[in-house]
């Protein structure tokens, strides 16, 4: 049993099993793997002509190739030929500014988590 589900494959994580050697148990460890890392430039690109020709989203190709090698190599994006300096800028201050967001927006997500988390509860009943 490979231990992934269809959830799992199109969020890019991957289950793996592994075992405790201290005590030869079986333990379900769930990693995050980026399933575009082993892909080729040439190939990512396919995959994204691909998409936008499925999807008809011709005009926003630029941004999704962008997008997609960015996925593929968030850390390397300086190394990105195709980004601009704006691009790689507006990137630098993402990663520096991680929790920079306006407190209505924290403040929506957990009111919005506390009643995903009652609707859970009442259906446990």
């Amino acid at each position: 049993m490979s231990g992934k589900t269809d959830h799992d494959k199109n969020q890019g994580l991957e289950h793996i099993e592994g075992s405790d050697e201290k005590h030869g148990a079986q333990e379900e460890s769930t990693e995050q793997v980026n399933v575009l890392a082993h892909l080729s430039k040439a190939d990512l690109l396919s995959d994204v002509d691909h998409f936008i020709a499925d999807k008809g989203l011709e005009e926003y190709r630029e941004d999704l190739v962008k997008g997609a090698l960015l996925a593929q190599n968030p850390l390397g994006y300086q190394d990105i030929e195709e980004l601009n300096a704006e691009d790689k800028e507006a990137i630098a201050y993402e990663y520096a500014h991680r929790w920079k967001h306006p407190f209505t927006l924290y403040f929506t997500i957990a009111v919005c988590s506390l009643g995903k988390a009652n609707r859970s509860i009442k259906r446990k009943r």
